[in-house]
């Protein structure tokens, strides 16, 4: 089972690379919902929204019920975008992070770090990356965040063209993989061959 999906990892970033291009590790970042450190702080403040957005169409419901002529139907309609995102704070966001690093793929090449989201794809040249840092957990997994590098989107599907929708940011991590510290020793030992 893990042999297979290595393989259909390797067989989605393959195409993707130069002729002279040599692939040195390939991953993917922890599955399932997931919980981080900024949750102690988000999880009370979209409870407290979504209780306020959801007390809120109550309410609106509650005059409309009523019959008040001018509030019966702009209170309850100007809730309603409050109350969605009330849901994406609290839930949505669980879900939508989990469908991401479900379709994330990371690779290192004796090039560049590829990243690749669907059918989107994202690099750095070793040469421009600066700065690497490392957050490793108890168990050894963790994020690889790169810093002080520019690359030019290797996709043209994902240019902000007129009538598309927006490009989306370029990821700068490789984010909740296991084994952090082996793959940022690879990536040290693939940079200095690269820079003489």
């Amino acid at each position: 089972m893990i042999s297979f999906e290595f393989s259909q990892q390797e067989q989605s970033i393959q195409p993707h690379l130069e002729k002279e291009e040599k692939l040195l590790w390939i991953g993917i970042p922890k599955q399932g919902i997931l919980f981080s450190w900024f949750d102690i702080f988000l999880i009370p403040f979209s409870l407290a929204w979504g209780g306020f957005a959801i007390f809120w169409e109550y309410m609106a419901l509650q005059i409309v019920s009523e019959g008040e002529p001018f509030f019966e139907y702009i209170f309850p309609i100007v809730g309603i975008p409050f109350v969605i995102i009330g849901f994406q704070l609290m839930i949505g966001r669980f879900f939508s992070d989990k469908r991401r690093r479900a379709n994330t793929i990371y690779a290192l090449t004796n090039q560049r770090v590829l990243f690749q989201q669907k059918e989107e794809i994202w690099y750095y040249k070793l040469e421009d990356i600066k700065n690497i840092n490392v957050s490793e957990r108890k168990d050894g997994s963790g994020t690889i965040f790169f810093s002080d590098v520019y690359s030019p989107v290797l996709n043209i599907e994902t240019i902000n063209w007129p009538s598309r929708k927006k490009q989306k940011p370029q990821p700068t991590s490789f984010d909740k993989i296991q084994e952090v510290r082996v793959v940022y020793e690879k990536i040290l030992k693939a940079q200095s061959n690269k820079i003489p």
